[in-house]
């Protein structure tokens, strides 16, 4: 719609999915399907005004309302046998309802070499939601040192008459409980034998809850051009929100662009390249999410336990009541934030060159250096002092807040650091076999540390991080790629993409909590012993699950992927309708009919291996992505 000097824009949607036997695959069983579903109001207004050529102003208003639901299929406890499978429910039961409102102006005003920008942002949510996620509970199955036992089930004695030991997986743990349980063991001997859940989680109380926010942003940046071959960018942006005390967040940025004069009759190969750079601070948004994590567990009319005492685990499979759990005065899990919480801060530093060789090819580098800080942890404080844990029975440890309560609290002690470099060939106005042609050839490389963790992976020590400040999933992985784009005759389209990787890292870990700290991301140790029990021989070398406190561990995201690739391919063919012959003109209405393929070379593109040494499949691969 067109209004003198305006340009005005009302646009509304009305989106509606539903989903069915969603959360199945992988290491999940069918009994954890799940049936979703969304439906979502979106109205915009937008307003562009430009009463001259040297201004703009773009004003806009979004309003979103939706409702989603996900449901599980069961409603039996959930049971996690580490790195095996995850069967029972999948103790899914929410519904959701969201609104959002945003209001947004951008505006430029020109004078001459200089051009000044401003505007800003504010936005409202509100979540209101009823939650029921796991009320039936989860018993958690993990691998450990246990008697060995021959074909019927019986424990293997050696020449004193003492159990000959052997590390078992978490899917060996839950068979043995199973069975013994049949045989009408007491859970003291299932335990003895190498069976017994680790933990029961579950939830309870009050299933309804509402929290609302407001985040707001303002900027103003500036360009101008020094001469006619250089020009500099510079701005401040602030910007907040209600739900954490973090009033600093300002963010100055500045930039240059480089583009040399090309001397009369010189080849594009010996000119100089045009050289664009840039430097700023930029802030996250504190997720909305925690806020309503904070509190589902904080409430006092919603309960949330982790359960670790044997004789209560001891239960399985029969789930906990939660009034039960509150007759047993079993202190109840908590989530706090961290007086000095802030929202994370990357800093950005960015350089791009770019090189005509030709006048149909040319050359760019791009280099991104990236320093972020003050990135969001969660860790449970009140784990057990260092070596306080006894381990072998599931009991002791001496809490730093005198109960044995989980206290998880969010902290803003993360930091990463990373660098991606991209080189990149690309043609325009290209001709093959005198057909119109777009080709460009591109290679990629990241490198990313980073020590954002939830847990020590110490085996001893729950508060040792020392550690943990090493690659992330993405570190060291290449990337090349192959773009086209073909002109066939009668109007004839093919496109595709070829691109291929280097397997993404991944973490090696025992899948015991041996330090008590409720999480099981504890690490092997290198082992210089083949016969100890449970050291297990892999292309990493000999890794024990059970290392002296002496042994040095495995460093974080050891492992590494497989090898990544893929090609899509599109053909369409453009058919024209209506051509109006008489008066010479274009046709009327234009039809495509089209054909893609994804994955055309069928390749069997592996996911990330289990890392997991309490799975029996260690090491192997179980998801594929086609």
């Amino acid at each position: 719609m067109l209004q003198k000097n305006h340009q005005i824009i009302l646009k509304q949607e009305v989106n509606q999915i539903r989903r069915n036997g969603i959360g199945v695959g992988g290491l999940n069983l069918q009994s954890r399907s799940a049936n979703s579903s969304l439906t979502r109001f979106t109205t915009l207004f937008s307003d562009v005004y430009t009463p001259n050529p040297n201004f703009f102003s773009q004003t806009a208003f979004l309003g979103n309302f939706s409702k989603n639901s996900s449901i599980s299929e069961s409603s039996a406890t959930g049971i996690n046998v580490t790195g095996s499978f995850f069967g029972g429910s999948g103790n899914i039961n929410e519904k959701q309802s969201e609104t959002k409102l945003k209001f947004t102006n951008e505006s430029v005003r020109k004078y001459g070499n200089y051009t000044m920008g401003f505007g800003g942002q504010i936005q409202w949510q509100r979540i209101t939601e009823e939650s029921k996620s796991n009320f039936n509970g989860t018993y958690t199955f993990t691998g450990k040192t246990a008697p060995k036992l021959d074909i019927n089930n019986l424990p293997v004695l050696d020449n004193s008459g003492n159990y000959v030991s052997e590390q078992i997986s978490s899917l060996e743990s839950y068979r043995r409980t199973l069975i013994f349980q049949q045989n009408g063991f007491s859970g003291a001997k299932i335990r003895e034998l190498g069976g017994g859940a680790e933990q029961f989680t579950i939830s309870g109380g009050s299933a309804g809850l509402s929290a609302a926010q407001t985040e707001y942003a303002f900027y103003q940046q500036n360009s101008l051009g020094i001469s006619e071959t250089f020009g500099l960018s510079f701005g401040l942006r602030y910007q907040n929100q209600t739900n954490i005390n973090s009033h600093l967040n300002f963010s100055p940025r500045i930039g240059f662009i480089w583009s040399p004069k090309k001397k009369d009759k010189q080849k594009l190969i010996y000119t100089l390249p045009d050289i664009r750079g840039g430097i700023g601070i930029f802030y996250s948004r504190f997720d909305f999410d925690n806020t309503l994590n904070f509190q589902r567990i904080n409430d006092s009319n919603r309960f949330s336990y982790i359960i670790r005492d044997a004789s209560l685990l001891d239960n399985f499979p029969n789930p906990f009541s939660v009034s039960s759990l509150q007759q047993l005065s079993i202190p109840k899990s908590r989530l706090l934030f961290d007086e000095a919480l802030q929202t994370p801060r990357r800093q950005i530093a960015n350089i791009s060159i770019n090189k005509p060789l030709t006048t149909k090819v040319s050359l760019r580098f791009d280099l991104t250096i990236t320093k972020a800080t003050r990135l969001l942890t969660a860790t449970n404080i009140n784990s057990p002092l260092a070596r306080t844990y006894n381990f072998a029975n599931r009991s002791g440890g001496v809490f730093p807040f005198g109960t044995n309560e989980t206290i998880l609290k969010t902290q803003s002690n993360g930091q990463s650091n990373s660098l991606r470099m991209i080189v990149n060939l690309n043609t325009s106005k290209l001709k093959l076999f005198k057909k119109q042609t777009f080709l460009a050839i591109g290679y990629f490389f990241d490198k990313s540390r980073s020590n954002v963790v939830n847990a020590s992976s110490s085996p001893f020590n729950a508060y040792d991080f020392q550690n943990e400040y090493a690659p992330d999933e993405n570190d060291g992985i290449h990337t090349a790629y192959f773009i086209f784009n073909y002109s066939l005759p009668y109007w004839i389209q093919i496109n595709g993409l070829f691109n291929i990787s280097s397997g993404s890292r991944f973490n090696i870990i025992t899948g015991q909590d041996t330090n008590g700290d409720g999480f099981y991301s504890e690490r092997p140790a290198f082992s210089n012993n083949p016969n100890k029990i449970g050291v297990i021989k892999t292309k990493y070398g000999l890794l024990d699950p059970n290392p002296s406190a002496s042994d040095v561990l495995i460093p974080r995201n050891l492992g590494r992927g497989a090898l990544q690739s893929n090609f899509d391919v599109n053909i369409y063919k453009r058919i024209g309708l209506n051509e109006d012959k008489k008066n010479k003109k274009d046709y009327k209405q234009i039809l495509d009919i089209g054909l893609s393929v994804t994955n055309a070379l069928n390749s069997n593109n592996k996911g990330v291996p289990i890392g997991n040494m309490s799975s029996p499949n260690f090491l192997e691969f179980i998801k594929t992505f086609s």
